[in-house]
């Protein structure tokens, strides 16, 4: 069994990818794995975006504990 790139390098793979890419050469990109990592990406995005969304509605106060906080200075 032999490993691909993706297995064994996967930054030299990712900078293939993109040659291929820029180069048009959608004949030869690795799309089983492309959209495999695409999807993840856009998994990790949407959670770390969820996550920030949590903790900064934690973090901030309601707008009437804003107000008293304001009103004590």
């Amino acid at each position: 069994m032999s490993s691909s790139l993706y297995d064994t390098d996967f930054y030299t793979w990712t900078a293939q990818q993109c040659e291929l890419l820029r180069h048009k050469k959608f004949h030869e990109l690795d799309l089983s794995h492309l959209i495999e990592e695409l999807d993840d990406l856009g998994k990790r995005h949407y959670d770390q975006l969820e996550s920030r969304i949590k903790v900064s509605t934690i973090d901030c106060p309601s707008p009437q504990m804003a107000n008293t906080a304001l009103a004590t200075f």
